[in-house]
């Protein structure tokens, strides 16, 4: 996924696009729930980008624990684990509409660990857990932090406007 001026790109495995292109504009009228709720929370995805929001999920979690001083890419950090209760967490970084959308999936815990260096800059985020018999992983990493990074649209032509629904 790509956010660029407020319009959310995402990226189609080769089995899924449109047209033979590899990108879809992510907007409320796509036929495709999915597609409409990832443009609904575009505001909610914004702050998941960011690292910061593990510290407001910190004030959510249970089992919270320290498990080891560790090196990450040549830098020490001190890795922890703990379980967000999304019942519990009223901050930005969860926002309603993806805490009733984990709700109709069943979910109500995430684990998740994180490795935070010595001026509590999360350098790593590992999330790991089940819906509906699938194992779903994230894992970000952040190298190479306060570089200059540019970061563009996908060219018009690799991007289709229109869903399934409306090329049938």
């Amino acid at each position: 996924m790509v956010i660029v001026d407020d319009m959310l790109y995402v990226k189609l495995p080769i089995n899924a696009r449109l047209n033979g292109k590899p990108w879809m504009k992510a907007t409320g009228e796509s036929s495709d729930p999915s597609i409409r709720q990832l443009a609904a929370s575009i505001k909610a995805l914004r702050q998941s980008a960011s690292m910061s929001q593990y510290e407001t999920l910190t004030e959510s979690a249970s089992l919270f624990r320290t498990v080891a001083v560790e090196r990450l890419h040549g830098v020490e950090v001190t890795h922890y684990s703990m379980m967000i209760d999304i019942t519990k967490d009223r901050g930005a970084a969860i926002s309603d509409a993806m805490r009733k959308s984990m709700k109709k999936l069943g979910i109500s815990k995430i684990p998740v660990d994180l490795w935070v260096d010595e001026q509590g800059r999360t350098l790593r985020m590992a999330e790991r857990f089940r819906v509906k018999g699938e194992t779903m992983s994230v894992e970000v990493t952040m190298t190479r932090i306060n570089r200059p990074v540019t970061i563009k649209a996908p060219a018009a032509s690799q991007v289709s406007t229109t869903d399934r629904a409306k090329t049938a």
